[in-house]
């Protein structure tokens, strides 16, 4: 008598292992790189926290899903600041300085005035804008029905009836 052939036997894929949460260390180590960044320059971290207000303020204010506020007052609020910034990094670079450029007046105004400027902008140039392009589509129509006009007197009036 025959033997039956034997069954074949497919080898069963390994169980999925779950993955690792490797995420974890990655995080810990970003974070204690900021902590340690932000110590060793904490007079600018200082600096930038208070001078850059308005913008944070923007960025909490702004319902939007694109966020278009905070980058136009923050975009200005930083050239304002930037000059001062700079001051503190190439004078001494000590909490007292950076304090001390926070508390005078002429600073915070420069500041916080970019920043007003910002909030200006965003809130002033969308309406310029839509009436430039309503005066620029209504400038279209015009010319394209003027087009039209010309069209119709060369090849007749057939050309502007509509089929169906």
């Amino acid at each position: 008598m025959a033997k039956k052939p034997a069954a074949r036997r497919t080898a069963a894929p390994p169980p999925a292992r779950p993955q690792a949460k490797g995420g974890t260390m990655s995080r810990i180590l970003v974070v204690s790189l900021v902590i340690f960044i932000g110590l060793m320059f904490l007079p600018t971290v200082v600096f930038l926290l208070f001078a850059l207000l308005p913008t944070a303020a923007a960025y909490v204010v702004d319902r939007s899903s694109e966020k278009y506020e905070w980058i136009c007052v923050g975009g200005l609020n930083f050239a304002g600041t930037s000059p001062f910034l700079l001051n503190l990094w190439t004078g001494r670079h000590t909490i007292e300085a950076a304090v001390s450029q926070l508390t005078d007046v002429f600073n915070l105004v420069a500041m916080y005035g970019a920043a007003g400027l910002g909030w200006m902008l965003f809130i002033v140039l969308p309406p310029v804008v839509g009436v430039f392009m309503q005066f620029s589509a209504q400038r279209r129509i015009a010319t394209l029905k003027a087009t039209q006009i010309q069209l119709v007197q060369v090849w007749g009036p057939e050309v502007a009836k509509l089929k169906g």
